[in-house]
């Protein structure tokens, strides 16, 4: 306020930087005062200070009018109707106020029955005040388990007469129930005596309501957070933990109090550290921000952390970091270890000289090797995703066509046995054939079902090999066997027949025959050497 110093009020060599108060004003409209309050610091005050506030303003003024009547009724006893009128006015006033005020306001004489009841009570209990005068509080207000702890709240404030605030349940009319939070004092006489007890309260239940909800709400959020097996935290503007959930601090090997109030870069592996303070610009720029975050474990791992992290912007609250993170380390190595069986395979499968391509269910082509395209002539987009046996194996080697219900290739899925076929044909894109052999293997996953595990097909791996030369050796070696068999059975009958002329004796009186029959022997013999010879 420009009324005020710079400094505040000062008053009893402090500086009072806040102020509120409520008039004082006379039935006639003229103010007499205030009611204030002061504080150091600046504040706000809550809806319901404010309205305390000013129901102490009217009770001030009302306890003001109150005394100036009674000491108008002391100082003249001629003037005693007057001050009757003006009481009767008075009460008129107090009952207005207390009807208005939205505050409830009930009045009780030392025997706990019920002397005034403003118009907010009647409201909050369902009953209006001609059923309830001269009746105690718990007939027909207080639960009957609550009875008990009501007359002994209200023996205490009879008995010592200092004011309390506590809170009931107040049973209304049509069975529900509301939660009031009251405020009570008692009335003296001039002897000291208490005569009335006053309380002044409000209707609490959808406040309390609220809180119990926020509570619950809390519980399930640290339920959700600390039973998370994922990691959660929240940490500032400068990377600064504020708060973590066991399973992240354990997942790291730490305790939560052993992260909390630690920049995250300590935990984390050199290499990756510069990038950080690029994520905190990120994250303040567009207020989201998802990758992957690389932690160190205090037994040296490095844990890969996929998180997802948004900024929290409260009024009235320093910008925070939410960040909700999964463990997915034993994934990345998983993916790693699956990339590099992958290239290995692709090696394997570029590297060797059969032909080797896999098939669905529906025979249709999902990989193949080079190998196999180049003896089959097509190119890799024409051959995936196609019927392999449409392509390739569609004809027998005589012509005839062949169906694919007959394919063992097919046929190996239902058998779930590997299949050796080495006398078919496979057809080229050009349309020619060339001799094949073939091993059909199924490719067979294992499912649990309730308990039992079931064995089904879910493609067949197929490697062949091109039997052209291999047939080609095969009728050389069978030309060649022939071959040699004649030459060398030749020689051999030739040199049998002049032996057995010989040592059968029919040519002992002929010389010059046997001698003949000798050099055929010899030269049958000189060519059978040669012959092995040629042959070794």
């Amino acid at each position: 306020h420009p009324g005020f110093t710079p400094g505040g009020i000062f008053l009893a060599g402090r500086s009072f930087r806040y102020y509120a108060s409520a008039p004082l004003t006379t039935p006639d409209g003229i103010g007499i005062g205030s009611l204030f309050i002061l504080d150091i610091p600046t504040r706000k005050l809550t809806p319901f200070q404010l309205h305390a506030l000013a129901v102490l303003g009217r009770q001030a003024m009302t306890s003001i009018e109150l005394n100036t009547a009674l000491r108008n009724m002391e100082r003249s006893a001629r003037a005693r109707q007057r001050v009757e009128s003006a009481l009767t006015i008075e009460r008129n006033f107090v009952s207005t106020v207390l009807d208005t005020v939205d505050a409830l306001v009930a009045v009780f004489d030392t025997a706990g029955r019920i002397v005034r009841f403003n118009r907010a009570c009647e409201t909050a209990s369902g009953y209006d005040f001609p059923t309830l005068v001269g009746r105690y509080l718990w007939d027909k207000l207080i639960p009957q388990a609550d009875i008990p702890a009501a007359i002994a709240e209200f023996d205490r404030l009879r008995a010592d007469g200092i004011p309390t605030a506590f809170e009931n349940e107040w049973l209304r009319r049509d069975g529900s129930v509301r939660r009031i939070a009251w405020s009570a004092s008692a009335l003296f006489d001039d002897q000291g005596q208490v005569n009335f007890i006053i309380a002044t309260g409000i209707d609490v239940t959808t406040q309390r309501a609220a809180e119990n909800t926020l509570r619950e709400s809390e519980a399930r959020y640290r339920q959700l957070v600390e039973g998370s097996l994922g990691m959660v935290c929240t940490h500032d503007l400068a990377g600064v933990l504020l708060s973590v959930n066991t399973h992240g601090a354990q997942s790291l090997g730490c305790t939560r109090d052993q992260m909390t109030g630690h920049r995250l870069t300590e935990f984390m592996p050199e290499d990756y550290r510069e990038a950080f303070d690029e994520y905190l610009r990120e994250v303040v720029d567009r207020g989201e921000v998802q990758g992957l975050l690389h932690l160190r474990h205090v037994n040296g791992d490095i844990r890969v952390i996929a998180c997802r992290n948004k900024l929290i912007q409260i009024t009235g609250r320093a910008p925070y970091v939410l960040a909700f993170g999964v463990d997915i380390s034993e994934q990345v190595r998983a993916e790693d270890s699956l990339r590099a069986l992958i290239r290995q395979s692709n090696s394997i499968l570029e590297s060797v000289g059969d032909g080797i391509y896999g098939i669905d269910l529906e025979g249709r082509i999902t990989v193949i090797n080079p190998a196999a395209l180049q003896m089959i002539g097509f190119k890799q987009q024409e051959v995936l995703g196609h019927n392999i046996h449409e392509l390739i194996h569609h004809t027998r080697a005589n012509g005839a066509p062949y169906p694919s219900n007959e394919c063992p290739i097919g046929n190996s899925v239902n058998d779930l046995d590997t299949i050796r076929v080495a006398n078919e044909v496979f057809w080229r894109r050009d349309g020619s054939s060339f001799p094949v052999e073939y091993v059909a293997r199924p490719q067979i996953e294992v499912h649990s079902v309730e308990g039992k595990e079931i064995t089904k097909a879910v493609g067949v791996v197929v490697a062949f090999t091109d039997t052209t030369e291999r047939r080609a050796l095969d009728r050389m070696k069978d030309e060649f066997i022939s071959t040699v068999s004649h030459e060398l059975r030749t020689p051999l009958t030739s040199l049998r027949a002049a032996l057995g002329l010989i040592t059968g004796g029919s040519l002992d009186a002929r010389p010059e025959k046997l001698r003949q029959m000798l050099d055929i022997a010899t030269g049958n013999t000189d060519r059978l050497v040669r012959l092995v010879n040629d042959i070794l």
